[in-house]
């Protein structure tokens, strides 16, 4: 009879852990679902409700702390558990109790305690809490609220100990704490879980990943490097800019007087061709142009530009001066994926040949269909669809200027040539002779 108080405490232990890692994954997945709905009944209570948009607000602070008590709260539930199947199996020796039991029934009872255990938390500290979180979040997160915040407060300091220790662990290996897995990135995998239901085509899912992945990009990224922007010369005379706008393909340039840094606006092809004749000075069919900092998120940009109702804007550099442009198009294309139309072609677009007849330059988004289609030779890849990323797939990093690697399928080397610090831009392709040549 003395273990009695035992077994009671380690089962009030038992429970208790379960129903709070119960609580904390609620709280996490209402959390989840009120960043990333986008059901406005739900998103109108979060915005009715001061202590929801707190909460909101820190986020990644909260989760930090539920991830933590997640943690502990699963290794106290699995030690009592096993302590708890120990000291039961000491007590029904020392009664005898297991003279007279068949050693069958012995392990098909210890089997059953142990999914019991199992089912227990999976089932209701788990499966309904998540599902309870993100049915009700707004709820969820009002009632839970001051349980939720008193955890976080005591485990604050706790967790800001522990991330010092990381740091130190972290140095040796050169990693930078920045580019590790954040907590929103857990989120919105932990979203999607969510969306079962919904039944998601991959190219749809991609599309909503792109889209929350959209504020960690700035315009930088995406723009059109200066020294490859095609633009008119207001002091030029008009039929040469036809020549050159015609050589470019493009319908939409910046309007300069002598460069990029002294651009005057935005010009359309079809201004000049509606012009009332050759002597309309191209100042006068100019449109403003929009000037948007290098620095700008890419989100920010991309509100800009339809609030604008631009295709183009500037790119601007920290001195004032111009480094480049970002289109609409771009910055959508960093969303739904690459944008071709009926006019381009593999040859025209993405590969230039070389003095050499087995060597190419092609652009790091030449798709890989094309290529096969025409090198003749399989650049099949079940992971990407364009060169870069079969680079990219093949160094498992992110290239740099001068790699080099070996695509066994087409029998090729490919050296990286020009890079954005992104993705692959330009790569010089060799094609080897057949093995049977070699």
């Amino acid at each position: 009879m003395i273990m009695t108080p035992v077994f009671i405490t380690l089962l009030v232990l038992i429970f208790a852990s379960a129903a709070v890692c119960a609580v904390l994954m609620a709280s996490e997945y209402a959390l989840v679902k009120l960043r990333t709905t986008f059901d406005e009944a739900i998103l109108a209570k979060a915005r009715a409700d001061k202590k929801l948009q707190k909460r909101l607000g820190a986020t990644e602070r909260f989760l930090k702390a539920i991830h933590f008590g997640v943690l502990l709260c699963t290794v106290i539930y699995g030690a009592c558990a096993s302590l708890f199947g120990v000291l039961l199996f000491v007590f029904l020796v020392r009664t005898q109790t297991l003279d007279n039991m068949p050693d069958a029934l012995f392990v098909a009872l210890v089997v059953l305690l142990m999914i019991a255990s199992v089912a227990l938390l999976q089932i209701f500290s788990f499966r309904i809490a998540r599902a309870v979180g993100l049915a009700h979040p707004a709820g969820v997160l009002k009632r839970l609220d001051w349980p939720v915040s008193l955890w976080v407060f005591v485990c604050s300091p706790v967790l800001n100990f522990l991330e010092k220790i990381a740091r130190v662990f972290e140095k040796p290996f050169k990693l930078d704490e920045k580019s590790s897995a954040k907590v929103l990135d857990i989120e919105r995998q932990a979203s999607l879980l969510g969306a079962d239901a919904a039944q998601l085509t991959p190219t749809v899912r991609a599309i909503i990943e792109h889209a929350l992945g959209l504020h960690e990009l700035d315009v930088s990224d995406i723009m059109l490097a200066r020294n490859r922007v095609i633009y008119l010369d207001v002091n030029l005379p008009l039929q040469g800019q036809l020549e050159r706008a015609k050589k470019s393909g493009h319908t939409r340039f910046p309007l300069c007087e002598g460069d990029l840094d002294h651009c005057v606006g935005l010009i359309h092809i079809k201004d000049i061709f509606q012009g009332a004749d050759d002597c309309v000075p191209l100042k006068n069919l100019r449109r403003d142009i929009l000037r948007i900092p290098s620095t700008e998120l890419l989100d920010n940009a991309l509100t800009k530009l339809l609030r604008n109702k631009q295709h183009m804007a500037l790119v601007t550099d920290e001195f004032g001066g111009t480094a480049g442009v970002v289109t609409l198009d771009g910055v959508i294309e960093e969303i739904v994926g690459e944008i071709r139309d009926e006019f381009d072609t593999a040859q025209e677009i993405f590969v230039i040949p070389l003095p050499d007849p087995n060597r190419f330059r092609v652009s790091g988004l030449a798709p890989l269909h094309e290529l096969e289609e025409r090198f003749n030779r399989p650049f099949e890849s079940e992971k990407v669809s364009t060169l870069g990323g079969l680079v990219m797939d093949a160094l498992e990093r992110m290239p740099a200027r001068g790699d080099t690697v070996f695509l066994e399928g087409p029998n090729a080397d490919v050296r990286v040539d020009e890079t954005n610090g992104r993705r692959v831009l330009w790569a010089t392709l060799t094609l080897r002779p057949p093995p049977q040549e070699e």
